[in-house]
């Protein structure tokens, strides 16, 4: 009786929602799972109109964008950008993670068609400039989500660097900067008297903190706490920001509208950003709500790109949530490239040990410096992370050269780096970490808590973040 209800308001809602299914649903020859719920296919048609108005999704982000990674006429208006990247991806619902649902509906002569249901549409777009005088290229990419139901676009993720062409190397993050009147440098100073012969030095913030998703306190609304939440992030001087929870949900009536990480940006309009959902928690009236993390950052970012991590099907209720690993590449001062890697581990022991061997051969693809930061869900003395720590080795898998930065750690207050849950009297966890791999010359200076001291009722999240102070110096 239940499945028959479940089935019959599928058939009232999409046939209320003609407009949000694909009714060629066999043109999709490369059906990828995206992320848990969510079935990606690629679409090679589309209109002006939608072209048109991804466009001016850009052109208000490109408003907002620092002056330096933009080319502005004299007279300070914009000048229009050329796009040089423009894909569309249908993302479809599964509810087995393997085939897109099914639906009927009625179309306007009443015959029922079947059908695959759309819950959301992605853009990828990417605009350029180039300056001939000084021979660089500047690049802004995006994604852009269109929610099929409320009719709304909403930036998932900006990024931006420049080029230049007769030094092949981004001059948003080099030292090329200091000497150029038209950019800001980002922070780095030289060691001893000037001279170009001696190494550059360059101290970089790092931040991991779990914002608890669309949570509210009672007493309080959800801005509230965002407005609390952004203005600690702001605050927290940090360069590089991962946050785990971040939420898009349509069902929100907020005045920070229902994009968690267009919330907080707004907070930290010099970052760019990355946000990757990792899970769909389904169609519940059509309720579109989507989870996974986020990165921002002051420093130009490069490329990002994530894998799925495994899950175990046999304890579906604490291994529920789709779980990935975001990898971003950062173009930093001094080493010119730090990879960061961002995840929110299951609540499942046996998915939190695959995982973490998954996360460290996908961290092992690419060379130089990286920092892995988010919520594990354990506890220092388990086995994940003693694996993270290379004191543990499995399936012949053992990690090296990894560290988690609390080690480092010899006068802080709270040696014990507990960081979970502000809900209660006394913090009890440390389940939110930092790993560095760093190449000799670099080192972790400073380790701390991003602590506001609010707990319970008045609490910001139910975590409290933790940050490392990276020095770079080649």
């Amino acid at each position: 009786m239940y499945f028959n209800r479940v089935v019959l308001l599928l058939l009232f809602v999409t046939w209320l929602l003609v407009s949000v299914v694909d009714v060629h649903a066999s043109s999709y020859r490369d059906l990828l799972l995206q992320f848990g719920g969510v079935l990606g296919g690629k679409v090679t048609v589309f209109n002006d109109k939608e072209v048109d108005s991804v466009l001016q999704v850009i052109n208000d982000c490109l408003k907002e964008a620092p002056r330096y990674s933009i080319v502005l006429h004299g007279n300070g208006s914009l000048v229009v950008p050329q796009l040089t990247r423009f894909n569309k991806m249908h993302h479809l619902v599964t509810m087995d993670n393997l085939h897109p649902l099914v639906v009927l509906y009625k179309d306007k002569r009443s015959h029922l068609t079947r059908a695959n249901l759309i819950l959301s549409i992605a853009y990828i777009a990417s605009v350029s400039w180039s300056r001939q005088s000084a021979n660089e290229v500047y690049d802004h990419h995006f994604v852009i989500s269109f929610d099929t139901r409320l009719k709304r676009y909403h930036t998932f993720s900006h990024t931006y660097s420049a080029l230049s062409l007769s030094l092949d190397e981004n001059i948003f993050s080099s030292d090329v900067l200091s000497m150029c009147s038209l950019f800001q440098p980002f922070p780095f100073t030289k060691v001893g008297v000037a001279a170009a012969a001696e190494p550059l030095v360059a101290n970089v913030k790092l931040l991991s903190y779990n914002v608890w998703n669309t949570n509210k306190l009672d007493g309080e609304t959800y801005d509230d706490r965002m407005d609390r939440m952004g203005k600690l992030l702001s605050n927290s001087g940090a360069d590089i920001i991962a946050l785990q929870e971040v939420r898009y949900d349509n069902t929100m009536a907020s005045n920070h509208g229902n994009s968690q990480i267009s919330c907080l940006q707004s907070y930290l309009q010099e970052y760019q950003y990355v946000f990757q959902p990792a899970m769909s928690y389904g169609i519940k009236g059509y309720v579109r709500v989507e989870e996974g993390v986020a990165l921002l950052s002051k420093y130009p970012i490069i490329s990002h790109d994530y894998i799925l991590l495994y899950r175990n099907g046999y304890n579906y209720d604490d291994d529920y949530h789709q779980r990935i690993c975001l990898h971003v590449e950062v173009a930093v001062p001094v080493i010119r490239r730090l990879h960061v890697f961002v995840t929110h581990l299951s609540l499942n022991a046996v998915s939190r040990l695959r995982s973490v061997v998954e996360i460290w051969k996908f961290m092992s693809r690419h060379e130089g410096n990286k920092v892995l930061m988010g919520d594990m869900n354990t506890e220092p003395h388990s086995h994940t992370i003693r694996f993270l720590k290379g004191s543990l080795t499995v399936d012949g898998v053992y990690t090296e050269n990894l560290r988690d930065v609390w080690d480092y750690t010899h006068n802080v207050k709270n040696s014990s780096g507990l960081t979970f849950s502000t809900l209660e009297d006394q913090l009890t966890k440390r389940i939110d970490y930092i790993f560095t791999y760093l190449l000799p010359g670099n080192s972790v200076q400073l380790v701390g808590l991003l602590d506001d001291n609010l707990r319970q009722s008045q609490a910001t999240s139910d975590h409290i973040g933790v940050s490392a102070q990276l020095k770079l110096t080649g």
